[in-house]
Order: C-alpha cells, then sequence, then structure tokens
C-alpha cells in the first residue's frame, strides 16, 4: 500500500534527477523498479557534483567574507505516525513527499530571483561576477546569470538534501513494510523463517550505512551552507523592504 502511494513519487525525482545529470539511477517501467545507469553517465554524474562541491565552496568562501552579523536558526517539523496506522502513514509520507517536491523547485528559485533582484548583495558565484566585472544592469548577461543560479541551485538541492531525504524515508518504508510482512507472513518451515529474519538483517544494515555514511556527512556539511545563505538572502530581503517602505514614507512627509 505504501509503495504504490510513494512510486509515482520517487518517479517524478529520478526524472528530475536524470534531466539535471545528479543521479546514477533510474526508473525502468519494464521491470517497475531503480536501476543503475550506464559507466558514461556516472562518470558524468562525478563529473557535475565535483562541480557542484566548488561552487558550494566558493559560495562558502565569498560568506565568509561579508561582514554580517548572521544567526542560524533552526527548526524541525516532525510528522508523528500515531500507532502506525496504515492509512495516516501513507497520508503522512505522501504529505511529505508533496513538500519536499515544491520546495525543489521553489528553494532555488528564490534563489536564482533574489541574485537577479540584489545582484550585488548576494553571496553568489553570479553576482560576484556582476560586480566584479561592472557590467551594471546589462538584461542579457543578468538573464543568463539568473539561469546558472537557478540551474546550479536545483542540482545542488536535489543531489544533498532531497536525495538524502527520499534515500532515507524509502529506505525507512521499505525496511518498514518488509518487516510487517515477515510479522504476518505463515512460514512452512524454521529454515525458511531464518532466511527471512536473515534478509530482514541485511536490510537493516545497508539502512544504517546509508544513514551514518551517506546522510551524516553530507547533511553535516550542506545544511549549514544552506541555512546561512537563506538567512542571508533573508536578513538582505528585510533590509531592502524596510528601506522601500521608508522611501515611500519620506515622500508624504
Amino acid at each position: 500500500m505504501i509503495a504504490r502511494a510513494l512510486t509515482s513519487f520517487i518517479k517524478r525525482y529520478l526524472s528530475i534527477a536524470k534531466w539535471i545529470t545528479v543521479c546514477p539511477f533510474e526508473w525502468e517501467d519494464s521491470s517497475h523498479s531503480i536501476i543503475l545507469r550506464g559507466l558514461k553517465h556516472q562518470k558524468t554524474v562525478k563529473r557535475w557534483l565535483f562541480f557542484h562541491l566548488v561552487y558550494v565552496i566558493v559560495e562558502t568562501l565569498l560568506v565568509a567574507g561579508k561582514e554580517s552579523d548572521l544567526r542560524q536558526n533552526f527548526r524541525m517539523l516532525m510528522f508523528l505516525a500515531g500507532n502506525y496506522q496504515p492509512t495516516r502513514l501513507v497520508t503522512l509520507c505522501k504529505l511529505f513527499f508533496n513538500l519536499v517536491e515544491a520546495s525543489m523547485w521553489e528553494v532555488p528559485l528564490l534563489m536564482a530571483t533574489a541574485g537577479y533582484l540584489f545582484p550585488c548583495d548576494t553571496p553568489f558565484l553570479g553576482s560576484f561576477l556582476t560586480c566584479s566585472f561592472g557590467l551594471g544592469r546589462n538584461i542579457v548577461f543578468e538573464l543568463f546569470v539568473f539561469l546558472f543560479e537557478f540551474m546550479t541551485a536545483l542540482a545542488i538541492v536535489v543531489a544533498t538534501i532531497h536525495y538524502s531525504s527520499y534515500t532515507l524515508v524509502t529506505s525507512i518504508l521499505i525496511l518498514y513494510t518488509e518487516c510487517k510482512s515477515f510479522l504476518n507472513k505463515q512460514f512452512a518451515n524454521i529454515g525458511e523463517s531464518l532466511v527471512s529474519f536473515r534478509e530482514l538483517q541485511i536490510l537493516e544494515k545497508v539502512v544504517n550505512s546509508i544513514i551514518r555514511w551517506r546522510l551524516l556527512p553530507g547533511v553535516i556539511l550542506i545544511v549549514p551552507i544552506i541555512q546561512i545563505l537563506g538567512c542571508f538572502e533573508t536578513v538582505m530581503l528585510l533590509r531592502r523592504v524596510k528601506l522601500l517602505i521608508q522611501s515611500c514614507f519620506s515622500q508624504f512627509t
């Protein structure tokens, strides 16, 4: 039931990741499963991820060079499934994946829009190039920078935090489904039950290794950077809005 409800979300996510070349996997309709793409595509994905890493490092250096009193405020939204009722759990999983899919497009769009509206105030690579070369309000260059920032931010978001979210949630749901199937299944003999239990142990080990060696390093490295950038953009936007309001009131005084 859970797998059927989430299959469409996973297919859409893999199609987006395939389009922007940040994921070596794809959905195969004939077998209704996730498969690993060719070696050539895997090398392309590694090169793009290396480029995104360099981009994030440059942005971090730009943020560190700016004088601002940024404060990181981490907020967490937790969805509780109660007594793990199937209908409620499926509803919460659908809501989670819908929010992830919406933020997947909204966050890069907001970052690119902020870089377009405030070209010299945002700690992005495109803004740095615009101010360094003194191109001013060149509409062609600004559109190029907007698209560049949007595509880069989209690739970074899909390849890091949202990939981790999809991997973690999908792995936990698969493990939950398999455990429930193991408990409800009537085994013919002890040997068959031991084989199924051994498969559950292997699946649990895979989930633990994903959390320990993939999710935690990615979240520890990427989340603070995105949080700093988000706080910086919020401060700059509020400052611009405050100045705009003050200028509007000054015209009537």
